[in-house]
């Protein structure tokens, strides 16, 4: 056995402790008695003497070379024996020279190790002149516990593989023989014969590794990376690593490879208590807690490699040791007590796995993995694995591989799964969530006076007879269906009767409502699939819930939104599938229906916590996926809420409210339910009978008793009303032909107009810029482009139409004959017919042949101006007055029915209309539901994936690329909490090193260039939802602007500002004569930008500010800013003024084409001139507008200002703006 080494000395000349983890060189270089060195440089030195070969050695004695080598590299040698030396044991015996001679194949063999392709038995034997190969008991306590990990099961998965430092394929100017492949670097090719094995980069990351494993804890990637993309239904791999995107993962924090072992251990590093107080580190001394978060910094944000973080940890704890040489410890104070007794040995630790448990920033301390059916998507648990009999899918009737498996010269049997899926619990989440201070409060603070006790439910009757048409709903918590949630109910199926019903679990005389519980939480969840990769197809699917009982503003912050799994692509699960994978999910909220007990920041005792989960909000093939219901693109089920069919869509009544028969909620869940019990029996013959009457399938969201559908499936605005914006743009105007010109030479085209129109158009600079593009359906436009393109767009075709000037029963100009307009269009009239043949045969209930369709005809689209633009008027009016963040139900009642009629109208007219028109008719229940659009908009979860696509990743399948995803979102949502608890500090406690330590964290979390660039994982929060602090309505910028105040003729209008402002200062001017306080032009600071109650606002005197300058004061007086000033007379007399110019009217303004409606849409007119200067309290600015100015022919130039506010409809009634006012943030 051999001894540790003696204490060695770096190269910095400083002792360093006896290290294990050190091992004996005996290359040549080294000597015969041999350096201790570390394994990568043992293994350096051996693969470089390797390379050099012996001259005149035959294939057998380089196979025995080769082997020692390995085994030298292993640190499987003694330091006794008859040779200790490396030359020593390059003599081996004759038998063994014919062992090694002898065919490297093993026939039949369902695990081959590494040694049987050298020298067979000859590995479990010592050479006669070689050293002794017992390994020693300290180094491989660890590998022997993987090697007995797994029994060896009978099965023929298991594939040999080879992992050297030698990179497969042929030497130039070398034989075979001499390449220095010895024969372990040979695998078995399907006729027996021998090959050499690819085994460059899974090689070298297995010994990377297997380096790290030696060091220590630190287990970044032992194994090879994943297999299991490409791997067939017979556990062959396909070991292709041609990606040139890969990162060099074996030193990314973020990334783990589906090693089973890796996944059983959680964390090599410390297994710390997951509990709910502050993390270990805290207890620590400040000095070596902040050298562990200056090196976690350096690994998650700057990309240090684990190797290079143990360094830099080691490097810390030693000029802490420095620090405290030549001290008494008899005289060390209570704090440098403490730092020395954390600097001993195994106290203070050395590893980044470590010092993430340590911090509590390692994300799979609390995430749970699973091995996923490629094919059926079931579940199982990693830890069934070793234990199954074969490799197969546990559920009856699937035979697909699951894991494979490999025996490795290293680590023994391993088993790789074929997908991962990674889970967050939602009730760790929860946990976690309410030790953050100031939640608990948070998420009640929608309760008003009638919601502090328990009570009941309430019923919509109730809800609706409590409350006046003219009542502002501006959130979740104003709609019915918030206290309509029960929380002591049971969802039952009685297939006997063929009845589901919710049964009352505590057996009481009245139910409770949900969220009059101490703390009920009503969860909304997001489900959706992402493009990852540039090239090629794969799909990551993200789940995420959000907490709907906090205030808006703090809702979707990043830090409050759940990642509750990723699903691994690259195909998108099936319902079935989907069921099996979210059944965990629903399995938990069941359980947290029933409620728990945790702790919460700053309270004395656990409080309870209940969840439930009752809506959806995702996009349509998402949202249709995880409810159960068919495509709306079959025929015979549109809608999951009437009972209008797809045909329907070329008639007028489609779109008539009063013509909607809605579904028998409980007739659907019963068909729910017997497709499951169906499914389960494999009776497919039933399942198809109730998808074909039902339209529907079985969801385990069904299970919950508060889930119903259609309330629970709302429609989702963000895609649906810019959809039907980008449609009727695209499919009805311009593959309609409204945009064809008149043929006159030299006159532009309806298109080129709007271009231009596009093109001048002033848009404030925080609403970005909009693409002239969108005008012809260019590009890729977001559905915050088609969102403002409604805004402006009945100002737009107005002037791209010249509708001034055109006559009620004009149309558009004629097509030419072989234009690509004219060939869409008569494509789209042959499709339109057919549907109008369906319908027609199934509104008159009769076969085909027994109707007249004659008197269908053939219908064209028309091209009336004047018909297309009033229909626009209405939907553009609708879409402004549904699409705002506080709603009027008589208001939204009405945009409904604007939005229906101009559907009915173009349904009429022969147009192209889609799913999405019908389903938007349905708008209006959900809004009484939800209380405004906003409460299922799916902007925020959007920009989430968009966080999430930018992450970095090795683009590895098999779940690899959606576990780095969950761990990436998680780290950091834990170093923000890492951050608060530094921040909680006391101050008299907090030491400079604390402070220097929350700016490192803090400037690491804002994310810079290269900080981004290095790992792509930290983006800032979402700035447009972020609360904004009523008690600063004003925020200044630090960068101010040159004024005088003098000369630009200021200094006389604000000092009688100011008199007014403050009469009794007594102010006087500053050559004045008398008692007061005088006002000095030095007492006026000038700004080039300002925000207001979060809003934007420019000088345009100043460069910065010209692109803010315009906006509206007191509601919809439209000014331009001049100048943004901050007069301070003391410390106490402060003040925050604009010096405005108001718009001015223009009698001479010629009638607009959209009169009657320019309230509603938002829009005024104006004359050129503008009025003069005035000064205004900043707060008054109350909103920005997009402006345009035109000319028509024969009167006179003005200016047109389109209103930019989402934050409430337009009303007849000038009032005040609220405070809390947000601007262009969706």
């Amino acid at each position: 056995m051999a001894t540790l080494p003696p204490a060695t000395v770096d190269t910095k000349g400083k002792a360093r402790q006896h290290d294990k983890t050190l091992r004996k060189c005996r290359c040549p270089e080294c000597g015969p008695e041999g350096t201790w060195q570390t394994p990568r440089r043992v293994r350096e030195h051996m693969k470089a003497w390797r390379e050099k070969g012996i001259p005149g050695s035959d294939p057998a004695s380089l196979a025995v070379k080769h082997e020692l080598l390995d085994q030298a590299e292993q640190g499987l040698w003694a330091s006794d024996g008859p040779s200790s030396t490396l030359e020593g044991a390059l003599l081996p015996t004759t038998a063994a020279r014919q062992r090694a001679s002898q065919s490297p194949s093993t026939p039949n063999s369902d695990i081959e190790d590494d040694s049987d392709h050298s020298l067979g038995d000859s590995a479990h034997e010592p050479f006669v002149h070689g050293p002794s190969l017992a390994p020693e008991a300290d180094e491989f306590e660890d590998r022997d516990r993987h090697h007995d990990m797994f029994d060896q099961p009978e099965d023929d998965t298991y594939e040999e593989e080879q992992y050297g430092d030698y990179e497969g394929g042929e030497d130039k100017g070398i034989a075979d023989e001499e390449t220095g492949l010895g024969t372990s670097d040979y695998a078995n090719s399907a006729a027996g014969d021998a090959e050499p094995a690819r085994s460059s980069s899974p090689g070298d990351g297995l010994q990377e590794g297997f380096d790290s494993f030696e060091r220590g804890t630190d287990r970044a990637s032992l194994g090879p990376p994943s297999q299991a993309g490409d791997a067939n239904n017979d556990g062959d791999v396909n070991n292709d690593d041609d990606d040139d995107d890969r990162i060099d993962v074996q030193n990314d924090p973020l990334y783990r490879n589906n090693d089973l072992d890796e996944y059983l251990d959680g964390d090599a590093g410390e297994q710390e208590d997951k509990g709910s107080g502050l993390p270990p580190a805290f207890d620590e001394h400040p000095s070596i807690r902040n050298a562990y978060i200056n090196t976690f910094v350096l690994a998650a944000f700057k990309g240090l490699s684990h190797e290079a973080a143990q360094d830099v940890l080691e490097s810390h704890r030693s000029s802490l040791l420095d620090s405290l040489e030549g001290t008494d410890p008899a005289l060390d104070s209570e704090s440098t007590a403490k730092l020395r007794e954390g600097l001993q040995r195994g106290k203070m630790v050395v590893t980044l796995r470590s010092v993430e448990a340590r911090l509590r920033v390692n994300p799979d301390l609390y995430i749970v993995y699973f091995a996923i059916c490629p094919t059926c998507w079931t579940r199982h648990p990693l830890s069934e694995l070793p234990n199954m009999d074969n490799n197969r899918c546990s559920r009856a009737g699937c035979d697909t591989v699951i894991f494979t498996t490999k025996r490795t010269q290293s680590f023994g049997v391993k088993r790789y799964p074929k997908k991962l899926l990674a889970y967050y619990p939602p009730k760790t989440a929860l946990s976690q969530f309410f030790l953050r201070p100031g939640k608990w409060e948070e998420c009640q603070f929608w309760r008003g006076p009638d919601d502090q006790e328990l009570s009941e439910p309430v019923s919509y009757e109730q809800w609706k007879e409590s409350r006046s048409e003219t009542d502002p709903q501006s959130d979740i918590h104003d709609g019915w269906f918030w206290r309509f949630l029960s929380a002591n109910r049971k969802r039952v199926w009685d297939p006997v009767r063929g009845v589901v019903e919710d049964i009352n679990i505590d057996e009481a005389e009245h139910d409770i409502r949900f969220v009059s519980l101490p703390c009920g939480i009503v969860f909304g969840i997001f489900i959706d699939w992402l493009q990852v990769r540039k090239r090629g197809v794969h799909s990551s699917g993200a789940v995420i819930l959000s907490i709907q009982n906090l205030p808006r503003s703090k809702r979707y912050l990043r830090e409050n939104l759940f990642l509750i799994m990723t699903i691994p692509g690259p195909k998108e699960p099936d319902t079935d599938g989907l069921n099996r994978i979210l059944d965990i999910l629903i399995d938990d909220i069941l359980e947290l229906e029933l409620g728990y007990f945790t702790r919460v920041a700053r309270h004395p005792e656990p409080e309870p916590i209940h969840a439930t989960l009752p809506f959806t909000a995702s996009d349509t093939p998402a949202r249709l996926k995880a409810a159960g219901v068919v495509s709306q693109n079959t025929d015979e089920h549109l809608c999951y809420v009437c009972g209008k069919h797809f045909p329907e869509l070329t008639q007028s009544h489609c779109f008539d409210r009063g013509t909607f028969h809605y579904h028998d909620f409980d007739e659907m869940l019963a068909a729910k339910y017997r497709a499951r019990d169906a499914a389960e029996e494999g009776d497919d013959e039933v399942l198809e009978d109730i998808r074909q009457k039902h339209g529907v399938q079985f969801s385990v969201f069904d299970r919950l008793s508060n889930w119903s559908i259609p309330t629970s499936i709302p429609l989702e605005p963000m895609h649906n009303l810019s959809g039907i914006i980008a449609d009727v743009q695209k499919t009805i105007f311009i593959a309609g032909g409204m945009f064809a010109g008149s043929g006159k030479r030299g006159e532009p085209t309806p298109m080129a107009r709007l271009e231009d129109w596009l093109e001048n158009l002033w848009i404030p600079g925080s609403m970005g810029r909009l693409s002239s593009s969108i005008a012809s359906g260019a590009g890729r436009p977001k559905a915050d482009d088609w969102r403002n393109f409604a805004t402006l767009m009945p100002v737009a075709l107005a002037f791209a139409w010249n509708m001034w000037d055109r006559e009620e029963d004009e149309e558009a100009g004629k097509l030419r004959k072989n234009s690509k307009v004219k060939a869409e269009r008569e494509r789209t009239q042959t499709l339109l017919h057919k549907r109008r043949v369906k319908a027609h045969i199934r509104e008159a209930g009769a076969d085909l042949d027994e109707l007249d369709l004659a008197e269908l005809g053939d219908i064209t689209a028309s091209r009336n101006y004047w018909s297309h633009y009033r229909n626009v008027l209405r939907l553009c009016s609708a879409i402004r007055m549904l699409w705002s963040r506080t709603t009027i139900p008589e208001e939204s009642l009405t945009a409904q029915m604007y939005m229906s009629q101009a559907f009915q109208s173009w349904a009429d007219m022969g147009c192209h209309l889609k799913p999405n028109n019908h389903i938007a008719c349905h708008g209006f229940e959900w809004m009484e539901a939800f209380g405004t659009f906003y409460a299922f908009s799916t902007w925020a979860y959007e920009r989430c994936m968009g966080i999430l696509s930018k992450f970095k990743t090795n683009n590895r399948d098999g779940g690899e690329l959606e576990c780095t995803y969950m761990r990436a979102w998680w780290k950091t949502i834990l170093c923000q909490d890492l951050i608060r608890h530094l921040q909680d500090i006391p101050d008299d406690e907090k030491s400079p090193g604390d402070n220097a330590a929350i700016k490192v964290l803090l400037s690491a979390m804002r994310g810079g260039a290269e900080a981004e660039r290095q790992r792509g994982t930290l983006i800032n929060y979402l700035a447009s939802v972020a609360s904004v602090d009523k008690s600063k309505p004003v925020v200044l910028p630090s960068r101010k602007a040159a004024v005088d105040i003098k000369k630009a003729g200021l200094y006389e209008p604000l000092l009688r500002y100011l008199q007014q402002l403050w009469p009794q200062e007594h102010i006087i001017r500053d050559q004045g004569v008398g008692a007061g306080r005088t006002f000095y032009a030095r007492h006026v600071s000038a700004y080039p930008t300002v925000k207001v109650h979060g809003v934007q606002y420019g000088a345009s005197t100043h460069e910065y500010g010209k692109r803010h300058c315009y906006g509206y004061l007191e509601y919809r007086q439209a000014v331009s800013i001049d100048y943004i000033l901050r007069i301070a007379l003391s410390d106490e007399l402060v003040t925050h003024i604009t010096v405005v110019r108001r718009f001015t009217e223009d009698p001479r303004i010629p009638r607009a084409p959209w009169d009657y409606w320019d309230v509603k849409i938002g829009v005024q007119m104006w004359g050129l001139k503008l009025a003069g200067h005035e000064l205004h309290p900043l707060e008054k600015l109350s909103g920005l507008f997009a402006m345009s100015e035109m000319t028509i022919p024969g009167h006179c130039s003005f200016r047109i200002t389109v209103s930019m506010d989402h934050k409430r409809p337009e009303s007849e009634d000038a009032g005040e703006q609220e405070d809390d006012t947000e601007y262009g943030d969706e």
